[in-house]
């Protein structure tokens, strides 16, 4: 109940604020569809505020009564927004829904469209009056409508107070015979009290309107499109690739500058560029062929490789690393793979180790949440970065391609993130994989493979050490 008294004393300052300073441009319309106590159906109501109440609570504008029982007390707002509408849901436990769709948080407002409080609650079509109908209202219809009417009992309040204090003063009058002076000095006291009174009232007002601004604009902040959101974050999305391996083995090096391959990495706040382990070591992970085995074969066993690599940034930062400079991780499972007939056994590293980090100078505005890329639920959307086939890299610029997926399983599966709806492709690997979570945007997870059309799989940002 004190939540809805404070909302009542700001709304109504509002009100006022905005009734005394009305423009044509303040104004909107609303006709209601239904039938109730309070309007009849097709009745017409011009709103001359900045911001209105919906409910069934006294202090709202738009005022349903106890027959509407999924109407909430404080269920929706309609508030201006530059040249805009706004109407926000301020229920938690009904819908407001915008020509019959649920509205998340908030929605812009057309002309035309009609508003429902729940889904069996009462209908509302909203409008713009047209420049010709911008005529000026009445006072007699804006005071009886939108001031006094949602604020009858503060007046009646107000008025019982003013009436009680007079009573007050003419009992002192008569009863101990003031004189006039006195009376005048009574006054100008009550006066002054009145004043600072006010001076106090109007300050809590002030600080009452300036937190709301601030949540409006916390409110615009949030609700930005997802590119204005993930932009930001470009310039730390590396593109990798390699410039050659060399082989030794059995007392002799060659080295080979015809492997080409080439992935995505990112970089954290705390100056590591992460990407896939297969980016950088591809012949530990799944070996698929002669080549691979190959590799696989001498780097677990009596000979070495090394892959060489370019990692630039959209911003012109640049380093060259090899495969020894990279953290992977240590652990190996056997895995035997026939070569011409012959069985040999190939010592790789599993999918959900599928990472790789190193540490730079530079440092990225990129944050990482263990926690959240552990607990992911069904449905959430990722949105990815990176350079599927190098598209987004060109002599003139870098600039990282976006896509996104939603995870198709609460939690993990075996060690990973699974999505459903992939959209990365090869490239892609090694780049960040974003969950947006309280307005701001973190790194949960590290694009690893995809499994058919539409399957895919990242490795969780929580596997790092």
């Amino acid at each position: 109940m004190a939540k809805n008294k404070k909302t009542a004393r700001k709304t109504f300052s509002q009100t006022i604020k905005n009734v005394v300073a009305r423009k044509a441009s303040d104004r909107f319309i609303l006709k209601y569809l239904n039938n109730s106590k309070d309007y009849k159906m097709g009745q017409e109501q011009t709103i001359v505020s900045e911001h209105i109440l919906m409910g069934r609570d006294s202090t709202c504008e738009v005022r349903f009564g106890n027959k509407y029982d999924t109407v909430s007390r404080i269920h929706a707002s309609i508030s201006k927004e530059g040249d805009e509408w706004k109407i926000k849901n301020l229920s938690k436990s009904n819908p407001t829904l915008i020509n019959g769709n649920p509205v998340n948080k908030a929605w812009y407002l057309s002309s035309e469209d009609v508003i429902q409080l729940s889904y069996e609650g009462p209908k509302l079509r909203f409008s713009v009056p047209s420049p010709a109908e911008k005529k000026s209202i009445p006072w007699s219809v804006v005071i009886k409508e939108q001031v006094i009417r949602p604020y009858k009992k503060y007046v009646i309040a107000a008025s019982v107070f003013f009436a009680l204090v007079i009573s007050s003063l003419v009992y002192v009058i008569v009863k101990q015979g003031q004189t006039i002076d006195q009376q005048l000095i009574d006054i100008t006291e009550i006066q002054k009290s009145t004043k600072e009174q006010s001076q106090i009232t109007q300050s809590r007002l002030d600080s009452i309107q300036a937190v709301y601004k601030k949540e409006i604009e916390n409110d615009k902040k949030i609700n930005r499109p997802i590119g204005e959101k993930i932009s930001p974050f470009f310039k730390d999305v590396w593109y990798i690739y390699a410039t050659g391996v060399e082989i030794y083995f059995e007392g002799e090096k060659e080295y080979f500058d015809d492997y080409e391959w080439s992935g995505t990495g990112f970089l954290l706040d705390d100056g590591r560029l992460i990407t896939a382990g297969h980016v950088v070591r591809p012949w530990l992970f799944g070996v698929k062929d002669k080549s691979e085995a190959f590799l696989n074969l001498i780097d677990n066993g009596t000979g070495n490789v090394r892959a060489d690599f370019i990692a630039i940034s959209p911003d012109g930062k640049k380093i060259e690393f090899s495969s020894h400079d990279v953290r992977v991780s240590s652990r190996r499972i056997s895995k035997e793979f026939n070569v011409d007939d012959v069985a040999y056994e190939m010592k790789e590293v599993e999918w959900k180790n599928d990472w790789a980090s190193i540490k730079t100078k530079y440092k990225g505005k990129l944050s990482a949440s263990s926690s959240l890329s552990n607990n992911l639920k069904i449905s959430n959307r990722l949105h990815i970065l990176g350079y599927p086939y190098s598209l987004g890299v060109t002599e003139k610029g870098m600039t990282p391609i976006y896509s996104s997926s939603d995870v198709s399983t609460k939690g993990l599966v075996e060690g990973m993130i699974q999505l459903t709806d992939r959209n990365f492709e090869s490239g892609n690997s090694g780049g960040p994989a974003l969950f947006e979570y309280n307005g701001k945007l973190k790194v949960v997870g590290i694009v690893s493979a995809g499994i058919g059309n539409s399957l895919g799989y990242l490795v969780p940002i929580s596997k790092i050490q």
